[in-house]
């Protein structure tokens, strides 16, 4: 079993940081001994910006979780997204796995699951997509941390990702990579195509395949499990509530309820 969650936003909102892990770790136990990979599908943090031997309290705390699904023998796989791009060597060097900040191709039961983040998917202005280019440059990221020392560099940061981006759902933006989705789909290089970024949960059957979004953990807890099923499920005090539903060895049916 795969389970796939992104959006965690850890940094965001310091106070919350604690008891968002915790819930996770809580959730991700509970799938034990069938659960093999955990997957961090983007986002999982919010504005971090590494500096040599300066890392927040909020990466610590998601490194300490991850250093122990690992020592349980569990698979971790991490994403870069749009509010975590400037940092990977304290992630690669701890917990001795890649950073993916493109899209990938995994597999699992024979099938082929296509998994990213889903930023890059969106078509956005001009303006928009030369702000990419120039904030994936290494020579921005190397000029930032030499020119801003750490706490006005991360304050500086958390405003702009404050200022400029919004937690709600955008439903152009879910139908723009559900459209991206598809497409992947369509041109038969995967089975199924995972995202987050849109904060909007979701499961898609298609004649080609299945699209699902993990929606967001920050503030619904919502997540996703990969075996022969997909199953798009909810976070509460309780436990896993079922919201969506799919048998991933036919792909024919889908149970459960759409809201989220």
């Amino acid at each position: 079993m795969i389970l796939l969650v992104s959006d965690l936003h850890l940094g965001k909102d310091p106070v919350t940081d604690q008891a968002s892990l915790s819930d996770l770790k809580t959730c991700i136990d509970s799938f034990s001994p069938e659960l093999e990979h955990v997957v961090f599908l983007g986002d999982t943090f919010d504005a971090f910006i590494e500096y040599p031997g300066r890392i927040p309290r909020n990466v610590h705390l998601w490194t300490d979780m991850a250093l122990n699904l690992q020592e349980s023998g569990l698979r971790v796989s991490y994403y870069q997204g749009n509010h975590d791009r400037w940092h990977s060597s304290h992630i690669e060097n701890t917990l001795g796995i890649p950073v993916h900040r493109t899209s990938t191709v995994d597999s699992h039961g024979g099938n082929q699951i296509w998994l990213e983040h889903g930023d890059r998917s969106v078509s956005n202005s001009w303006p928009t997509r030369w702000g990419r280019i120039i904030s994936d440059h290494r020579l921005t990221f190397h000029l930032y941390t030499l020119g801003l020392p750490f706490g006005l560099g991360h304050r500086l940061a958390a405003w702009v990702s404050r200022r400029f981006s919004n937690s709600d759902p955008d439903p152009e933006t879910a139908k723009q990579m559900h459209d991206h989705a598809l497409s992947v789909l369509k041109s038969h290089r995967a089975h199924l195509v995972v995202m987050g970024h849109c904060h909007q949960a979701s499961l898609t059957h298609s004649p080609d395949g299945v699209y699902a979004n993990t929606g967001d953990w920050y503030q619904s807890r919502t997540f996703l499990t990969v075996s022969d099923r997909i199953s798009l499920l909810k976070w509460t005090n309780t436990g896993s509530n079922l919201i969506l539903e799919v048998d991933f060895s036919s792909r024919d049916n889908i149970s459960g309820s759409s809201d989220v």
